[in-house]
């Protein structure tokens, strides 16, 4: 007579059915129709920026990537006032320049730059203020790659703009 099969017991079979079954009916999820940005609020209309800081014409960049991220994004369109449901705006707050590493003649090789800023989202229809945000996001740059303080803070204006536009998705 041949060796008995190792099989495990019944129970420990029953055991492991109900644990895959209450797994996949904890990993079912609804679906819900509509995109992530709500219905009446994907006409935007984009002012620009205010610049609170000694840096100059940072605004319009900081205002044309955001414009670059809203048009990059299915669901949203840029619009005239009129038309708008969300007037988006806002200003720069602070921009702050850290040197990290420099030489020994205090040559600077490596700096950050941190980029603070307030997002104002206003209903285009009653003028109320539906939400306002602080927004902070750091660039970096190392000389000796050839970076400059100048694509530091794109790097850090692109990070914000994603931040800002992430701001008109819906509250789940």
């Amino acid at each position: 007579m041949g060796r008995p099969l190792n099989r495990p017991p019944i129970s420990t079979l029953a055991l492991g059915s109900v644990t895959l079954a209450a797994a996949l009916l904890a990993s079912c999820f609804a679906l819900q129709k509509g995109g992530l940005f709500p219905e009446d609020g994907n006409q935007i209309h984009l002012e620009f920026f205010d610049n609170k800081t000694f840096y100059r014409d940072l605004q319009f960049v900081l205002t044309e990537r955001i414009k670059s991220e809203i048009l990059s994004r299915p669901g949203l369109h840029l619009t005239s006032k009129e038309s708008a449901d969300i007037i988006m705006g806002g200003r720069i707050t602070n921009v702050r320049q850290r040197v990290l590493t420099e030489t020994d003649r205090q040559i600077t090789t490596a700096e950050r730059t941190t980029i603070s800023i307030i997002v104002e989202l206003t209903d285009a229809r009653t003028g109320e203020i539906i939400k306002t945000v602080k927004l902070s996001e750091t660039g970096e740059f190392v000389r000796s790659f050839g970076e400059t303080l100048q694509s530091a803070q794109e790097e850090a204006f692109y990070f914000l703009a994603r931040e800002a536009v992430r701001q008109l998705e819906q509250d789940f």
